[in-house]
């Protein structure tokens, strides 16, 4: 398992190929995950780490610039000159991204683990989309089945930087090339698969995001707002999760009845990568019912998601974007009314077909206003139902499938551990 983001670190990228690294051996499948050593983390999760205890993880080096910033410096100081360079410099250079650069540091080291290890199968996930270039080349080497995993689009996606056309043209090119080599091909969203559809031959199969049951916490009797109702929006606070529209709705709610801002209170638990969201809550004024909690390991931010009565989810996109944020299937599996902002497709059709779940576009700030009041009169604290359709949001159940798939493509069923 090739997977450049994997714990400690932290945040929603790394929870997918975890997950089916932890689950994968109840399938008779036992993985070796070959990543980078902990340097220059956005966000560091040791949880997350010790559910793995019994997996095989390889580290190895890579000459990623935010790396090597960080090794100039303290882990934290690199990040925005990291993002400004990326941006700015590099994506005119190395395509699809800067970690096309681990390259030589992990093909030397899958080349001496197959030297001396007898391996059925490789699996590469992305973000970054560099990997599949990577697993081609192995698989090629090697002779291994490959199953690509895509948790993001590829060709202009959001987490591509693509300077010009001539960049977004490149980047088509190269994942065609992915499609038409990979032996089987797996995604997260609808759109997703119809765009892999299109760029090569190989079948494509759905696995979406999900959820692991056992890491939702008891509900805790000791709140921090006992006496109010709360909402948690809980993940990373970006350009596509930008609250401002939430904040918008609130003035407005204020200005009709103060006492309503009494009776409520917002959680926010995440990493504020925009630096902006402080100085967005001062400049509303609404500093006393907003609060940003900042990062939390993984079972701690979902603390607060079974303790808030009910949940908000942002997802703002570009025409024709689809993507789900992950963040989405744990919010399905805390089982709590949510406030949905958002005019992406593939999240409203996944959301709205939940119970208790108001939709609402970002720029109806009337709309999101009214949602608001509509869900301060429903009885807060309650669980939701857990159904079929949730269940197979189920990380277990996920897994399944995805040794299914590594069944089928090296045509020999695993017995479970």
């Amino acid at each position: 398992m090739l997977c450049y983001y994997f714990p400690p670190l932290g945040m929603g990228g790394a929870q997918r190929p975890a997950k089916f690294a932890k689950y994968l051996p109840h399938h008779g499948w036992r993985p070796t995950v070959l990543t980078v050593r902990p340097v220059s983390y956005w966000a560091r999760d040791d949880t997350l780490a010790e559910e793995l205890a019994d997996i095989d993880i390889v580290r190895t080096e890579s000459l990623d610039p935010q790396r090597l910033l960080a090794r100039l410096g303290s882990v934290r100081a690199p990040r925005t000159g990291a993002a400004q360079l990326n941006r700015g410099v590099l994506s005119w250079f190395l395509q699809p991204d800067s970690k096309i650069l681990w390259w030589p540091h992990a093909v030397s080291t899958v080349n001496a683990l197959a030297a001396d290890r007898c391996y059925d199968a490789l699996y590469t996930t992305s973000p970054p989309h560099s990997v599949h270039l990577l697993g081609k080349h192995l698989a090629a080497g090697t002779g291994l089945p490959w199953l690509a995993d895509f948790r993001d689009r590829w060709a202009g996606g959001v987490v591509v930087h693509e300077p010009t056309r001539l960049h977004r043209r490149f980047n088509r090119f190269l994942q065609r090339r992915v499609a038409n080599a990979a032996d089987r091909i797996i995604c997260t969203t609808p759109s997703l698969q119809r765009d892999l559809r299109d760029a090569g031959g190989r079948p494509v199969d759905l696995i979406p995001n999900g959820f692991d049951p056992g890491d939702y916490p008891v509900p805790s009797r000791e709140r921090l707002h006992p006496d109010r109702f709360v909402f948690c929006h809980c993940g990373s606070i970006t350009r596509f999760s930008s609250p401002e529209p939430l904040l918008s709705a609130l003035v407005r709610l204020r200005e009709r009845d103060a006492a309503l801002l009494q009776r409520m209170v917002f959680h926010f638990v995440g990493e504020d990568t925009t630096r902006q969201f402080g100085d967005l809550v001062r400049a509303a004024g609404l500093g006393e019912c907003v609060l940003h909690l900042g990062y939390r390991p993984h079972r701690s931010a979902l603390q607060f998601l079974v303790d808030a009565d009910a949940l908000i989810l942002i997802a703002r996109g570009r025409p024709g974007d689809g993507f789900v944020p992950g963040k989405s299937y744990e919010y399905i599996g805390a089982r709590k009314p949510i406030l949905l902002l958002s005019q992406v497709n593939d999240t409203v059709d996944l959301l709205r077909s939940h119970p208790q779940v108001w939709c609402q576009d970002p720029d109806d700030i009337e709309g999101i206003a009214s949602a608001l009041l509509t869900m301060l009169r429903q009885p807060g604290r309650k669980s939701l139902s857990m159904n079929n359709t949730t269940a197979r949001f189920d990380r277990r159940v996920q897994t399944g499938h995805l040794a299914q798939i590594l069944d089928e493509i090296t045509k020999q069923p695993k017995e479970a551990d």
